[in-house]
């Protein structure tokens, strides 16, 4: 498998859950929001990971074979209207397929591992950005708690629902080891095209 063109196939088959065609707009907690979680966790699940939702909405997929504190990979699936195809959800699929190729050549990573894909980053839909992260970091506060409780919670039920995940609680910051997040540095030389993803 060229695993160049198989990141490239999936990046363009999850920009297609858009209520854009102009870049990518992928709310929160949208039908467009639903979609992307199913392909996500096909990804997880043929990375041999197994896949829940958490009460921040934050879709996680563990490799439970070893004991330990955790190495966090990923970032988050929203999107701000019309961004870029691969703003985010290319930091969720990119340590799916890595751990994908591991676990086609029979290699188990040597500690245990966490894909997670964020929900609520943006903050475009409601006022709670950063929900997942700050949840899992332990640094909400009471105040965003509640206005997430209220406004986008009963949202995320019919998403959990219709992905077939569980909802748990939102793992603790002590039950890892790192997290590493995909970023990209933009310089002058960087050219956007007009829906404004990366060239």
């Amino acid at each position: 498998m060229n695993w160049g063109e198989e990141a490239q196939a999936r990046l363009a088959q999850v920009a297609t859950c858009s209520t854009t065609e102009d870049g990518v707009s992928r709310l929160p907690f949208s039908a467009e929001h639903d979609s992307a979680l199913l392909m996500i966790r096909e990804w997880m699940e043929r990375a041999g990971l197994e896949a829940e939702m958490t009460v921040s909405g934050t879709l996680i997929g563990r490799n439970t074979e070893r004991d330990g504190p955790a190495l966090m990979l990923g970032s988050h699936q929203d999107s701000v209207p019309n961004g870029g195809r691969y703003d985010g959800i290319m930091g969720v699929l990119l340590p799916c397929l890595a751990l994908e190729r591991m676990h086609g050549e029979g290699r188990a990573p040597r500690m245990p591992i966490e894909v997670v894909a964020f929900a609520d980053e943006e903050g475009v839909r409601f006022p709670t950005a950063l929900i997942g992260p700050r949840a899992l970091a332990g640094t909400l506060d009471h105040q965003c708690w509640i206005c997430w409780m209220q406004m986008a919670f009963p949202l995320l039920k019919p998403c959990v629902i219709s992905a077939g995940n569980q909802i748990s609680l939102v793992p603790c910051a002590d039950d890892l080891k790192t997290f590493v997040a995909l970023l990209r540095s933009i310089s002058s030389k960087d050219r956007f095209s007009n829906s404004g993803a990366w060239r």
